[in-house]
């Protein structure tokens, strides 16, 4: 996938950890035009983890990722662009787009 993006003109930080983008994210924040993550994560979720990236920095767009359908995801993230997997490439392309505009 970091192959992928990066073909499509991201620079692209691979972070193990949810905690880890949070940090990254919140010393850097125009750094980053976007986070891409997994809802299940070692350490820190995804979900916990974009809800403290929003609250230090609510613009930046977040596309969550996961195997469960976006009904499970809490109410106040629903606003986060969900992309279901199985995905296709060009449905990543698509999800970036539209998180990105």
């Amino acid at each position: 996938m970091k192959e992928y993006l990066e073909h499509l003109g991201f620079e692209v930080e691979p972070v193990a950890d949810g905690s880890i983008a949070v940090e990254r994210l919140v010393s850097e924040p125009t750094r980053y035009a976007a986070v891409l993550m997994d809802v299940t994560m070692p350490g820190l979720g995804g979900v916990e983890a974009t809800q403290r990236i929003h609250e230090r920095v609510p613009d930046v767009p977040v596309v969550l990722m996961s195997g469960f359908t976006s009904d499970a995801m809490p109410a106040e993230l629903r606003h986060v662009t969900f992309l279901s997997k199985p995905f296709r490439l060009d449905a990543l392309a698509d999800v970036l787009d539209r998180a990105l505009s």
